[in-house]
């Protein structure tokens, strides 16, 4: 902030100007923008030569080189806190950061060195280490002179560099040594960004995956890149008292990461994703909500949870490099290729993030007062990451086994409890006793549960309660009528929204299962003051959707004068219907396929 105010920081202290610190604000983060764009723009490049690059020479010449990149944004600190160079200059040297990132020469050496079943011990460990970096430099802020600060951030750039020359054993063998032998390889490095995206878009889940992991990672970057701003225009804060906050929040982080290995063999890879794109969403929701800066350092001791998705997905980048690469010198390209298209999202989405926020927080929209939106933003986009992770097929990226297809005419009846009817005239009891058996017998017989809407039902209802709760609990009226006045729309509009899944989607159905690839519900209907029971399979939603195959009968059929359900029989009528519906599906596909 001084830098671009002829050395006053209008946004605390003696100088303290909302107006023009919101405009600083503002200012300063289009310039952010800008250069991140381009460094991104040419990240695409060059991250490809990295990792060619890394399989001639070995992983420990790249790591030198990226360490030397790093000592320049620092030294451009320097000139500009001790000798007045432009803040732009900083900017300008801060694109090398992205045009040669470590992370991805750590991951290969992490890929290089260590099995696949100890790859997400190993990542954890290292976000925890480069944790401690994030906890040293603001405590150094917080403690320390600014201007001294950014020397001993220098020096400290100096340290790594030499730590990694002297100590850091090299992974890989190089192919070669000399320099006309990379330079020949530029050119192709360039094209296998082209030549490998087909090829790591051709498996359906692989795509879902991959792109949901860049999603999610450019997301939660982003609005980490607008949390300063945003706490700086809110609430005023000072460079070193923003440090206090990321001091709790990397520690939180550093926590985290070392806790994370022992829940792997209980959750796997793709819980832990979802449990940290879940956490995440939390996390922004509560500071874009925080009163005060002081709650805010609270939420910071639990923010740490929102970054356990991180190591779980690189493991997945390691493990699908493993069994992608042909050969062992082309996996340095090949995971370079994926760190490549993840940091389109990682450089496009901040700069995105800090326009609208540069918008929103200047004072001619509205005050300022809507600055907050943009981490709005971010909820519904990591709410949506929830929603594809949990589409995605169970045994993806999971420790456990993986379900088998199950063959109706090897259908057998497990061994459940008996269910019981409490009154014959009750259609309630009935269909209870019905959609009990149906959740108990089905899974146990093989059949792969859909929990998809359901889980975006219960997230929902988890929004209105939240909703309803700040407003109660938080909230004070008459001083913040508005916000309550929000919480209401919220808690209505999210309500109205699981009327309307109930009401298309669930309608009358027990449970969703997969049949024949598809989702499929199934329905167990009864109309008032009849007799008729109606067992039905619907892979359609929407109000006129109706069950694709369906029997009715009278429900004295399956059960006997004592309320006891008799389980034979309505397995046997459920496996006709399922044979049923194989067949008319796959005629409906081999009639599709004769179209094209």
């Amino acid at each position: 902030m001084a830098s671009i105010n002829g050395g006053k920081d209008v946004c605390c202290g003696p100088a303290f100007d909302a107006i023009a610190c919101k405009t600083s604000m503002s200012l300063a983060t289009r310039a952010t923008s800008v250069f991140q764009v381009v460094g991104g723009i040419a990240s695409i490049l060059t991250i490809p030569m990295i990792g060619r690059a890394a399989d001639i020479y070995g992983r420990k010449p790249l790591f030198v080189l990226t360490f030397l990149c790093s000592e320049v944004p620092a030294l451009a600190l320097v000139g500009v806190t001790h000798f007045n160079f432009s803040v732009y200059v900083y900017f300008a040297t801060s694109m090398l950061l992205q045009m040669v990132p470590a992370l991805s020469l750590f991951l290969l050496w992490i890929n290089d060195c260590t099995a696949p079943e100890d790859r997400i011990k190993i990542s954890a460990r290292f976000e925890a280490f480069k944790s401690m970096e994030g906890i040293f430099v603001p405590l150094m802020v917080k403690v320390i002179n600014g201007e001294l600060t950014v020397s001993l951030i220098a020096y400290l750039r100096l340290l790594e560099m030499m730590i990694a020359l002297c100590c850091l054993k090299e992974s890989f063998q190089p192919r070669s040594t000399r320099a006309r032998h990379a330079l020949s390889q530029t050119w192709k490095a360039v094209k296998d960004v082209w030549r490998d995206v087909p090829r790591l878009c051709s498996f359906k889940a692989t795509r879902s995956i991959f792109l949901l992991g860049f999603f999610a990672t450019g997301t939660g970057l982003a609005t980490i890149s607008i949390l300063f701003p945003f706490c700086k225009a809110r609430f005023g804060v000072s460079r070193q008292t923003f440090s206090l906050l990321l001091i709790i929040q990397t520690a939180s982080n550093a926590v985290v990461q070392f806790c994370i290995t022992p829940r792997l063999k209980r959750w796997g890879l793709r819980c832990i994703f979802a449990t940290g794109l879940a956490c995440g969403a939390a996390n922004l929701l509560a500071f874009m909500l925080s009163p005060s800066f002081s709650v805010l350092l609270g939420l910071a001791t639990v923010a740490g949870f929102g970054s356990m998705g991180g190591p779980a997905f690189q493991t997945l980048m390691m493990d699908f490099v493993d069994s992608a690469a042909t050969s062992e010198t082309e996996r340095g390209a090949l995971l370079a290729t994926l760190l490549a298209l993840q940091n389109l999202f990682v450089v496009l989405m901040p700069p995105l993030y800090q326009a609208i926020f540069s918008v929103f927080v200047s004072p001619s929209m509205y005050g300022g007062r809507l600055m907050a939106l943009p981490m709005a933003f971010g909820v519904f986009c990591q709410f949506v990451c929830i929603l594809v992770l949990l589409r995605l097929s169970p045994e993806f990226g999971s420790s456990s086994r993986v379900l088998c297809n199950v063959s109706v005419n090897d259908m057998e009846l497990p061994e459940v409890d008996e269910k019981k009817a409490g009154n014959l005239y009750s259609k309630t009891d009935l269909l209870k006793a019905v959609s009990e058996f149906f959740n108990d017998a089905l899974p146990r017989m093989g059949f792969q549960e859909d929990h998809f809407w359901t889980n975006i039902r219960i997230m929902l209802c988890i929004i209105c309660c939240s909703f309803g709760c700040y407003a109660q609990f938080v909230l004070k009226f008459p001083k913040d009528r508005i916000y309550i006045g929000v919480c209401v729309a919220g808690y209505f509009l999210f309500s109205a929204m699981v009327a309307l899944i109930d009401m298309f989607v669930i309608k009358t159905s027990v449970m969703c299962l997969k049949v024949g690839g598809e989702t499929v519900f199934v329905d167990v209907t009864m109309l008032p003051f009849s007799q008729d029971m109606e067992i039905g399979l619907r892979k359609r939603i929407g109000p006129k959707k109706k069950a694709e195959v369906s029997y009715k009968t009278s429900v004295g059929r399956y059960f006997d004068s004592d309320g006891y359900l008799g389980q034979e029989e309505i397995l046997a009528e459920f496996s006709k219907l399922v044979k049923k519906f194989e067949k008319e599906h796959s005629k409906e596909a081999a009639e599709k396929k004769k179209e094209k």
